[in-house]
């Protein structure tokens, strides 16, 4: 009984411990699966495409006169 008590005391103790960080984790999970969906939801901004750079006009060929 010496033994058996402080046991099932400190036994009693850590589970209480163990069972709070476990709802701690849970309300984290949670919050953390609901950014994601809020984030998912949201739209995406597109950012421009960049594609080549436009082609400059080419110079146009005067009509000389003489």
């Amino acid at each position: 009984m010496v033994v058996a008590i402080p046991a099932y005391v400190l036994h009693r103790y850590f589970r209480s411990r163990v069972a709070g960080y476990v709802v701690a984790m849970e309300k984290q999970a949670t919050a953390l699966l609901d950014e994601l969906s809020a984030l998912h939801e949201a739209p995406v901004p597109q950012a421009p495409t960049q594609s080549s750079p436009p082609i400059p006009p080419r110079p146009t060929a005067r009509a000389t006169t003489r």
